[in-house]
């Protein structure tokens, strides 16, 4: 077994583009035993045989690359919290990647969350948005800053933009909720500060708070603070413990 310290080391089932049995081989020779599992492919039309392919591999799958005991993500019944799922289009993290935000995309997601509970388990479902991450060219933020890991350079968002998005959020989480999911993680709108502040790589191009603050990089302006649209949504769903999303 191939180990990282006192972690072994997995394959990440983004890899399977082709033939797992194919992939199996090779990482047998190099000594890898461990699988990340990728929700998105055991939500398809093929998933069943998908995870059989896996598990005939003999891998230990975790919802990781590390080995956590208490993490098994082996078959649909005992997987606890789902991968990345877009809530639109733009949020993809690749094209067709997995993705809620129709009604009849909720009955896919259904056959996972039924499994789940009828072994007393609880499911949440991780709410991902890229943004300027998306690697397809239909990606938007509020900025066109393109990512370093990313060929494409995102759609910049009007202030109408921004909150089509959030409305996006709002509904893939209704979704996920008739869906049967017990919760959902947001990610997506990740604040390093409550107030804009100086990035050590970005200057103020990228500005990452609640607050904006009236300056550029070299140029102070008078600091006042104003309060984003995010400040105000945010708010709300924090008192509401996230009931409220509108």
């Amino acid at each position: 077994m191939q180990m990282c310290g006192k972690w072994p080391i997995g394959v990440c089932s983004w890899s399977f583009q082709k033939d797992i049995d194919e992939i199996g081989s090779v990482m047998k020779a190099l000594g890898v035993e461990h699988i990340n599992l990728s929700i998105a492919p055991a939500l398809g039309p093929d998933g069943d045989k998908y995870l059989e392919a896996v598990q005939r591999q003999g891998w230990t799958i975790y919802s990781g690359m590390m080995n956590y005991d208490y993490e098994d993500y082996s078959t649909l019944e005992t997987i606890k919290v789902t991968g990345g799922i877009a809530p639109n289009i733009a949020g993809w993290v690749s094209p067709f990647a997995g993705k809620l935000s129709w009604p009849w995309e909720v009955a896919r997601h259904r056959k996972v969350t039924r499994a789940v509970h009828e072994h007393d388990g609880r499911i949440c479902m991780q709410i991902l948005h890229t943004g300027r991450y998306a690697y397809h060219p239909l990606g938007v933020a509020p900025s066109k800053i393109k990512s370093p890991i990313s060929p494409f350079a995102p759609r910049e968002l009007s202030g109408r933009g921004v909150w089509s998005q959030i409305k996006a959020f709002a509904n893939c989480a209704a979704l996920a909720r008739d869906a049967g999911y017990d919760g959902v993680e947001v990610m997506g709108y990740c604040p390093w500060s409550a107030i804009d502040l100086i990035s050590t790589r970005e200057g103020c191009s990228k500005r990452y708070g609640f607050i904006y603050v009236d300056r550029e990089e070299f140029d102070l302006r008078d600091l006042t603070r104003y309060r984003k649209d995010s400040f105000s949504w945010y708010q709300g769903v924090i008192a509401s413990n996230g009931a409220d999303l509108s």
